[in-house]
């Protein structure tokens, strides 16, 4: 299966770098990837994102399910058709002294999951890291 990650540790409680996960309505401020996300924030609930895949492209729309919820460890949202199922799940591990490992990881399963992961993978990763440097730097400030 599909998937892709990127990982950086954080000098903040993973209750601050969660607050930070979770206001949706300031993701402007911190993530140049998804810089906007409309949900209510409860398992079950609706996601509208909008994900900049590239520099040349405008802001691509997807909306999706929270399918996880597990404050303040771990936030995941996936859509599903009959060609592909996907899910981000981005976790936080408490490393002790104030310190937290942010982790972005997403998998693609089904018929259409190696053709997504070959055409916009190499923009996810970069997204995924240039999103994990935003919300480390909001949560250190």
């Amino acid at each position: 299966m599909p998937a892709i990650e990127f990982t950086t540790e954080i000098d903040a409680r993973p209750d601050v770098v969660w607050g930070h996960l979770t206001a949706f309505d300031r993701y402007e401020e911190w993530n140049p990837f998804t810089p906007s996300v409309s949900t209510d924030g409860r398992l079950g609930d609706s996601v509208t994102l909008r994900a900049v895949l590239s520099e040349r492209l405008p802001p691509r729309r997807t909306d999706l399910v929270i399918t996880r919820l597990d404050p303040p460890h771990a936030l995941c949202w996936g859509a599903e058709s009959r060609a592909l199922r996907v899910e981000r799940c981005q976790t936080l591990t408490d490393l002790g002294d104030g310190r937290t490992r942010y982790r972005s990881h997403e998998t693609f399963e089904g018929l259409a999951g190696l053709v997504v992961v070959a055409l916009t993978g190499r923009w996810l990763r970069r997204g995924y890291a240039a999103a994990a440097a935003g919300l480390k730097q909001v949560a250190e400030s």
